[in-house]
C-alpha cells in the first residue's frame, strides 16, 4: 500500500480485551476492504497478555492487510495513543477505541469529507450511545441534527467542549500527533492539549452524523477519574485558554463537570481511591473550585470515613450494572 494514496488510517489501540476487539474488528475490516487502497488498519498492543494476538492472526486470513504491532513495554493511556499514531501512514488518524462500534458507511463518510474539505485539519463527529452489552442505544449529543459546520479549532472547543475526550469521535492529521509532550501533567487528557495546541486557529468540520457507537462503562475509571477530572481537565482548559479569558472557560468547565450531584459523586470517589492525600495536587485541583465547592470537599473530606465512600460507590456501581443487565 503506498503511502500517498492513503487517506485514511485506522489504529485501534487495545490492551487485555480480546473480547471487546473481536467485535470492533469485524464491524470495521469489510469498511475497510471496501475503501481498497484509500483506508489502513492498525492495531497496536499496548503488551497485552491475553489472545489478542490470535483474534487478529484469525482476522488476517480473510483480510490480510490488517496491520499488528505488539508493543513489548505498557504505556498509560495517551502515551499508547502517540504511540499507535506514530504507526500510521495515512494524512488522517482515526483512533479507534477497541470496544467502540463504526457505523455503517463510517470510514467511507470519513474518506468523502476529507476529499470534499481539503483545507480541514480536524473532522469531529456525533455518536451513539449503548450500554454495556451494546444490544440497546440512543442518540446520545444532536448538536447538529445531522448537518455540517466548519469552524475553528477554539470554536470547536467551545460547541462540544470536555465531550472532545472521547477519542473515537474525531479524526486529524497525522501531524497533530507528533511531538514531545509533558503526558503526566495532562493524566488521561494530555492527547487533548496536545491535539488542540495544533489545531486552535485551524479549520475544523463538525459532522452532525453519527458515525461510532460509544459503548457505556459500568465504571468510571476507578481510582483515577477523580484526578482526571479535578485536575487534569482545568489543567487542560488552563493551557488552552492562553488566547482566551481563562476565568471563563474555566467557570464552564466547572458549571458542567463540577457540580451538583456530579461534584459530591467526584469527591466521594476522590476520598474513597485516596486522591485528597495528595496534598499539592488536591490543593491545585481545589483553586480550580468556586467556594461553595470547597466547602463540599472539606465537609466529605472530613466527616466521611474512607469506608462509608467506598460503600456507597460499590452501591452505586452495583446499581448500575443491574440497570444494564449484567447481573
Amino acid at each position: 500500500m503506498e503511502f500517498s494514496n492513503v487517506s485514511l488510517s485506522i489504529v485501534i489501540p487495545t490492551l487485555n480485551r480480546a473480547d471487546l476487539l473481536i467485535k470492533t474488528l469485524r464491524l470495521i475490516l469489510p469498511q475497510v476492504k471496501q475503501a481498497f487502497s484509500r483506508a489502513e488498519i492498525l492495531v497496536c498492543d499496548n503488551a497485552s497478555t491475553d489472545n489478542t494476538a490470535e483474534v487478529v492472526k484469525n482476522y488476517q486470513v480473510e483480510y490480510p492487510f490488517l496491520r499488528y504491532h505488539y508493543c513489548p513495554e505498557n504505556v498509560q493511556i495517551d502515551q499508547s495513543f502517540q504511540r499507535s499514531a506514530g504507526l500510521c501512514r495515512g494524512e488522517f488518524i482515526w483512533v479507534l477505541g477497541d470496544d467502540d462500534y463504526p457505523a455503517f458507511a463510517a470510514v467511507q463518510r470519513l474518506i468523502k469529507a476529507i476529499d470534499q474539505h481539503p483545507d480541514v485539519s480536524m473532522f469531529h463527529f456525533e455518536r451513539l450511545f449503548a450500554d454495556p452489552k451494546m444490544q440497546r442505544g440512543w442518540f446520545h449529543f444532536a448538536i447538529l441534527d445531522g448537518e455540517e459546520k466548519k469552524l475553528s479549532g477554539s470554536e470547536m472547543w467551545d460547541l462540544v467542549f470536555m465531550r472532545l475526550s472521547f477519542i473515537s469521535c474525531f479524526v486529524v492529521r497525522r501531524e497533530c500527533w507528533k511531538g514531545d509532550f509533558d503526558f503526566p501533567r495532562y493524566a488521561g487528557f494530555a492527547f487533548m492539549a496536545m491535539i488542540y495546541q495544533k489545531v486552535w486557529q485551524s479549520p475544523c468540520l463538525m459532522l452532525g452524523d453519527p458515525l461510532v457507537v460509544q459503548r457505556a462503562s459500568v465504571s468510571a475509571w476507578k481510582a483515577s477519574w477523580p484526578q482526571y477530572c479535578l485536575l487534569s481537565m482545568p489543567r487542560v482548559v488552563k493551557l488552552l485558554s492562553s488566547r482566551e479569558n481563562c476565568t471563563e472557560l474555566i467557570s464552564k468547565w466547572r458549571s458542567r463537570y463540577a457540580s451538583g450531584y456530579a461534584l459530591v459523586y467526584l469527591l466521594i470517589q476522590a476520598k474513597a481511591f485516596g486522591f485528597q492525600k495528595e496534598r499539592e495536587k488536591w490543593k491545585e485541583a481545589m483553586s480550580y473550585q468556586n467556594f461553595k465547592n470547597r466547602c463540599i470537599a472539606a465537609l466529605i473530606t472530613f466527616l466521611m470515613p474512607t469506608v462509608a465512600c467506598k460503600l456507597i460507590l460499590s452501591y452505586l456501581t452495583h446499581k448500575k450494572k443491574a440497570a444494564s443487565g449484567l447481573t
